[in-house]
């Protein structure tokens, strides 16, 4: 079976495509809305496109049930 490596974001790559600021985006993965991964001592952050697009997906959903 081969495995692919799935492409990681860059924080203002999610802010672009939330069309949201970067801190907003900081804001989501300490409240625990949206899954990061943290690739350094220093805390930098990155993002999966699958966990991007389900909270993409998931907010949708509550905006459309309101």
């Amino acid at each position: 079976m081969e495995k692919t490596m799935e492409k990681l974001l860059h924080i203002r790559d999610v802010a672009d495509v939330l069309s949201v600021h970067p801190n907003t985006v900081r804001r989501l993965v300490t409240t625990g809305r949206l899954r990061a991964i943290r690739i350094s001592p220093r805390g930098d952050l990155r993002f999966r496109e699958s966990d991007v697009r389900d909270y993409m997906t998931k907010e949708q959903t509550i905006f459309t049930a309101v």
